[in-house]
């Protein structure tokens, strides 16, 4: 508020009750206090409505509101780094997401009075219990208006609490407003640089980034040879902030071409020295300048892309997610989007970064094909034992959820899947499968790949099903889904029947019928289908009721006392199966378990309230066993085993 304009404590007193309020015109109805606010609105500073009053801009408003806080709560702030920051943060409360913070422009106001050094208060503040985003939220409204600072207390800072956040987005935020700042104040940069340089220390590696980043802005050329004279630094928390910055100065003035061919020069040796501790820094930088020298550095990036390196991946996945919408059309886009087939398992940052981008590929019918392509070459460069506990679900979570609402596609894929020679793809199917079923009530292969499957495709297909589909409502609707092809009665029904009749319906006889009886008077299957289904059904009825009139021999039966043992061992064994199965639980890491010594009622205490009691029910759930694992598991096991490991021929 310009020191020309009326200020009373009216006014103030007017800005911190709107402020403090829901933010609407605040009514007046004393004469005397109108008579104060007069010459405000003479001034334009306030508009006037029937007794309502309201700032006319906003920057008078904040400045009020903050000369008000600095008057009435000057002492308590001043009292205490712990008080001051816990009081300033109830403030940011109410102004979250705000770009003009009345928090942060308090703390400023104290620190440019040199009532406090707001650098040295917030670690004071931190020290003494203050949660560390409670300052920094606080300060990242403050430090772009600080008069000046000392270099000092600002590394003593951002050193302070660097172990609490290091690599936290939230925690990076500050400096978005510090980066101008050092703009404004170039000395304080260099001494900043300066200090770094003599003590390098990782805890302020980011700020010695910002302070040089600042600089560039106001003194270029200084700046410029002060990062690469840092960027050949034996030391990493001088090298590597250097580099990184190198890709993020301006060099969109001409006289600064020499500049950025350095920069990537600089990159270019870095990539090409084998084990290079910056070659991740440098291969971002590398992104941040392509579009000043496209044809140069895609060249680059397509060198280390060819080299499969974890640390140039998550670089390049980094820049491929940032900047999809913007280079997705370039040639040089797919090819270079491929490379990342060669991440690992392990490598989860880079997983996720390809799992937004196919996530939204999926939703669009054009680019769905690449998605398909990806995941089938990310497959064949993983080793088998990625799959055998962890499906793809693991990996692209939101990628598998998108494709599983879109269930042509996914059916495409899973018969593909069950078809490839190559057994890593079966067994992705299978995880997808259990995945697929839980979200959908219906499960088929796709018509037209079965449409152009050979006699011996499609043994071999009923052959995979067989041994790597598991569950009796997959096996039995993918093996019946067969029956809606071309030709279906000569060249499948026959296939359909027997592997019914003989493997899935042997395991799982009462619900294969009931399947089949479902189709049978569902008016949109054919006369044929149905005659299908019914000869299937008379064969497993008859084979269910001549094991029903087998007489029931008692001498099989196991003594009550081997039965009261086996109930007991059961209950044992799921006992310790349900204990280990909550070891990762988040919900019971959260409760408190408490045994019940007796009793069929339960209750809760809710804000030390108990609730009234629950009657405690039984529950329970059940899945049916196929057959041939009750009566033969080690057969059931080979058979299993061999359905797996069939070739595709004639035989």
């Amino acid at each position: 508020m310009s020191v020309n304009q009326p200020t009373t404590q009216a006014l103030l007193t007017l800005a911190w009750h709107i402020w403090s309020g829901d933010g609407s015109p605040a009514q007046v109805d004393d004469a005397g206090t109108r008579a104060e606010l007069e010459p405000a609105v003479r001034a334009g500073i306030l508009l006037e409505d029937e007794k309502r009053y309201r700032f006319a801009n906003e920057s008078p408003y904040i400045e009020a509101v903050v000369q008000y806080i600095f008057q009435a709560e000057g002492p308590l702030l001043t009292s205490a780094p712990k008080t001051c920051f816990e009081e300033l943060n109830e403030i940011y409360k109410k102004e979250i997401g705000k770009k003009e913070r009345v928090s942060g422009r308090v703390l400023a106001r104290l620190h440019n009075s040199e009532k406090i050094d707001a650098y040295d208060w917030g670690r004071q503040a931190i020290i003494a219990g203050v949660r560390v985003f409670t300052v920094l939220h606080v300060m990242e409204g403050a430090v772009n208006n600080f008069d000046t600072a000392r270099p000092e207390s600002i590394l003593q800072f951002f050193a302070g609490h660097y172990d609490n956040v290091k690599n936290d987005l939230a925690g990076g935020m500050i400096f978005s407003n510090l980066r101008p700042w050092f703009a404004e104040h170039p000395d304080i940069a260099r001494k900043v640089i300066l200090r770094h340089e003599s003590n390098p220390d990782e805890k302020c590696h980011g700020l010695y980034a910002c302070s040089l980043h600042g600089l560039s802005a106001t003194e270029f050329s200084g700046a410029f040879e002060l990062l690469e004279s840092a960027s050949h630094s034996p030391n990493i928390w001088i090298s590597r902030p250097a580099v990184h910055v190198m890709g993020l100065v301006d060099y969109t003035d001409p006289s600064r071409s020499a500049a950025l061919n350095k920069a990537v020069q600089i990159c270019s040796e870095i990539i090409r020295t084998n084990d290079h501790q910056l070659l991740g820094t440098a291969v971002r930088t590398l992104c941040n300048l392509v579009f000043l020298s496209e044809n140069d550095i895609v060249s680059m990036l397509d060198e280390v892309g060819k080299r499969a390196e974890p640390e140039a991946l998550l670089a390049l996945s980094d820049f491929l997610l940032r900047e999809e919408k913007s280079v997705e059309t370039k040639e040089w886009f797919w090819p270079m989007f491929l490379y990342l087939v060669s991440a690992k398992a392990e490598h989860k940052g880079i997983l996720e970064n390809i799992d937004m981008v196919l996530d939204g590929w999926v939703a669009v019918s054009e680019k769905t094909p690449r998605v398909i392509e990806f995941l089938n070459r990310w497959i064949s460069k993983q080793p088998m034992h990625v799959f055998k506990e962890d499906g793809l679900e693991e990996y692209y979570s939101a990628t598998m959820h998108g494709l599983a609402n879109k269930p042509d596609i996914l059916t495409r894929v899973i018969t593909e899947w069950l078809l490839h020679d190559d057994t890593r793809y079966p067994l992705v199917a299978q995880k997808l499968l259990s995945r697929f079923l839980a979200e959908s009530p219906t499960l088929e292969l796709d018509h037209a790949i079965i449409g152009q499957l050979r006699d011996e495709d499609i043994q071999f297909l009923l052959r995979r099903i067989l041994g790597y589909v598991i569950g009796y409502k997959a096996e039995i609707q993918l093996v019946f889904s067969l029956v809606r092809t071309r030709d279906a009665e000569i060249r499948t029904f026959g296939y359909v029947a027997s592997v019914l009749l003989d493997q899935v319906g042997y395991n799982y006889p009462s619900q294969t019928i009931e399947y089949l009886k479902a189709q049978q008077i569902d008016e949109n299957e054919s006369d044929q289908i149905k005659a299908l289904c019914g000869q299937v059904i008379a064969d497993l009825q008859a084979g269910l009721d001549a094991l029903d009139n087998l007489p029931d021999l008692k001498e099989f039966h196991p003594s009550s006392l081997k039965r009261r043992h086996f109930v007991k061992e059961r209950r044992r064994q799921m006992d310790e199966a349900i204990e280990e199965a909550s070891k990762n639980s988040i919900f019971y890491r959260l409760a408190t378990r408490i045994p019940l010594k007796a009793g069929v009622r339960s209750f809760q205490t809710i804000e030390g309230k108990y609730t009234d009691p629950m009657e405690l029910k039984g529950m329970s759930h059940s899945i049916p066993l196929p057959r041939s694992v009750i009566s033969d598991p080690a057969g059931a096991e080979r058979d299993r085993l061999l359905f797996r490991r069939a070739k595709r021929d004639k035989k």
